[in-house]
């Protein structure tokens, strides 16, 4: 009889927690099917959420992360053409000359905003704040999301990029995040550099 008011009150928990999670973010899905897999995502997403900053609040790990509008995704991103606004003529690659991230710092300075490919894992899609230092990204040379670095600096002994996402403001703090610098290309960021020219 217990463990059945247990499982009782855990659902009744867990469907509120996902009607409040479908209201903040204006989220509606074409049956039930689909709504049943995101709710599935989205509490997967929320326990590892949980776990991460329980890791955060015991200094195991640099950044805290937060549930967003992504909650109930499982890590497809789609491009879309319709919200173009500007039309590159070309683009230019950074040459990587020695320290590849003091080369990017170089860039940054003189050019501006670089575009830089980088491992984006879980925990990156729930960055909420602090300095992003993920250990999926030690010795890991893949890449599957871009970023644009738009400045550099250091906080608490921490030298940071300062990147904008696009994913919009509910991402990071409010569309930006820093990601720790001077750690071995830390997620990629500076090995795979260009720029655009409008």
């Amino acid at each position: 009889m217990k463990t059945l008011l247990v499982i009782s009150l855990l659902a009744t928990c867990l469907a509120k927690d996902w009607k409040s999670f479908k209201v903040n973010f204006n989220k509606m899905y074409t049956g039930l099917s689909e709504e049943l897999k995101r709710m599935a995502a989205y509490e997967a997403n929320k326990m590892w959420v949980e776990n991460h900053n329980k890791r955060y609040e015991n200094g195991q790990v640099s950044f805290k992360v937060a549930m967003n509008e992504f909650g109930d995704l499982e890590g497809k991103c789609q491009y879309t053409d319709n919200k173009q606004v500007v039309k590159i003529k070309a683009f230019a690659f950074i040459k990587k000359i020695g320290d590849k991230e003091n080369t990017l710092k170089t860039a940054v300075a003189h050019v501006g905003p670089i575009s830089a490919c980088v491992w984006a894992s879980r925990a990156y899609r729930f960055f909420s704040g602090g300095i992003y230092q993920d250990e999926e990204c030690i010795n890991n040379t893949n890449v599957n999301h871009a970023v644009l670095v738009v400045g550099y600096g250091r906080e608490k002994e921490m030298d940071y990029w300062l990147i904008k996402n696009s994913w919009g403001m509910s991402w990071g703090e409010y569309g930006y995040g820093k990601m720790i610098r001077n750690m071995d290309d830390h997620c990629n960021i500076a090995s795979r550099n260009v720029f655009p020219i409008v």
